[in-house]
């Protein structure tokens, strides 16, 4: 966990940018499609997984943050959800 850093007289956008930055470490990292996950994937060589699975995620399962341009959106699941369930299909990477 990274410490946060917000100023003495903090703007609105700032203590908002810290929140995020922090509150994206908590949350479940998604795609809009496999081959967005598989391009993200490829930049981590280090990672073991082999699999992407696809998930339906409805509001009851948690709040997303916007999708950025890699097609990326973090998910802050609520308290006894279980993702598992939600399983479409499971890929190969």
């Amino acid at each position: 966990m990274r410490a946060i850093n917000i100023p003495v007289n903090p703007t609105l956008q700032q203590i908002l940018d810290e929140e995020h930055a922090v509150c994206d470490q908590w949350a479940i990292s998604l795609f809009e499609c496999p081959n967005a996950a598989r391009k993200v994937r490829r930049k981590y060589k280090k990672l073991t997984q082999n699999y992407i699975a696809e998930l339906r995620v409805t509001p009851d399962d948690g709040n997303c943050t916007p999708t950025d341009h890699k097609q990326h959106f973090n998910l802050h699941e609520f308290a006894d959800i279980c993702l598992s369930k939600n399983v479409q299909t499971i890929f190969s990477v």
